[in-house]
């Protein structure tokens, strides 16, 4: 497809499960932008080509990989360089983003820009859970490690972490795996913040919650399959959303759809 090089093609979304981020793609655009400034912060990610990058009374040029991130209410401006750039931008309403890291202090991002295969797949991991309609649990959680990665020194004050109420969480995750939570109510049962309980949790159990019950509803998938339950019932029973949404996450973490796992089960 064939686009008009003086005109960006722009494509926007906002998430249907977490309504206050939203999605933004511009893909060869040489369209230049005056000074101004987002009540959202922002997050972005140069997919081709290279822009000036002003973010406060800094200046630096940015290219493809760059990770740009820009503050609320920042005064910045990206303008491409000779040839069309392209680009994916994530936008976090501030209130929702204090409130889910319930913090009291001003957030601000470490860096205006970054670039780091860690952080690649993290943005990566959040802008394809918002396209493909993820729940809240996953999104938000996406978010929380996508910015505990990128803010200056943002670790709300505790004590003590208590493990306890991370094994809380891991059991009721394990044992109910079928089932809908929300970030919140987590966080609740572990006596932590959102915060803690998505950074803590992944450092003790190697995944965060999210990820965890994603594959323990795989693992619960497989006997199913090999059993002949048809797809459309294995993915009812263990908790997606549909079909597709089943087999998007089988096949992300086994290489191969569910279909074709169980036929190699089911042959004569």
């Amino acid at each position: 497809m064939k686009f008009d090089m003086q005109q960006p093609s722009v494509w926007l979304k906002r998430s249907s499960a977490a309504m206050a981020i939203e999605l933004r793609r511009n893909w060869r655009s040489s369209i230049g932008y005056d000074l101004h400034t987002h009540a959202e912060y922002s997050i972005g990610l140069v997919d081709e080509g290279q822009a000036l990058y002003q973010s406060g009374q800094q200046q630096c040029f940015i290219k493809v990989g760059d990770l740009i991130t820009i503050d609320a209410a920042l005064v910045h401006a990206c303008n491409p360089s000779a040839e069309p750039w392209s680009y994916r931008m994530v936008f976090v309403e501030a209130p929702y983003l204090n409130t889910l890291l319930q913090s009291s202090q001003t957030l601000s991002f470490a860096h205006p820009y970054q670039n780091s295969p860690k952080l690649h797949n993290l943005f990566n991991a959040l802008f394809t859970s918002v396209v493909e309609d993820e729940t809240a649990f996953i999104i938000e959680s996406q978010l929380i490690d996508l910015c505990g990665a990128l803010w200056r020194r943002h670790e709300p004050t505790v004590q003590m972490i208590e493990p306890a109420g991370l094994r809380r969480v891991r059991n009721l995750l394990h044992e109910q795996a079928d089932q809908e939570f929300h970030l919140q109510e987590l966080s609740a049962v572990a006596g932590l913040t959102p915060y803690q309980l998505v950074r803590h949790f992944k450092k003790t159990y190697g995944l965060p919650p999210h990820a965890f019950q994603l594959d323990r509803r795989i693992q619960q998938a497989k006997p199913l399959l090999r059993q002949g339950a048809h797809l459309s019932e294995v993915a009812q029973t263990l908790g997606f959303a549909d079909q597709a949404h089943f087999q998007r996450h089988f096949k992300r973490r086994l290489a191969l759809t569910p279909k074709t796992y169980q036929q190699h089960f089911m042959r004569i």
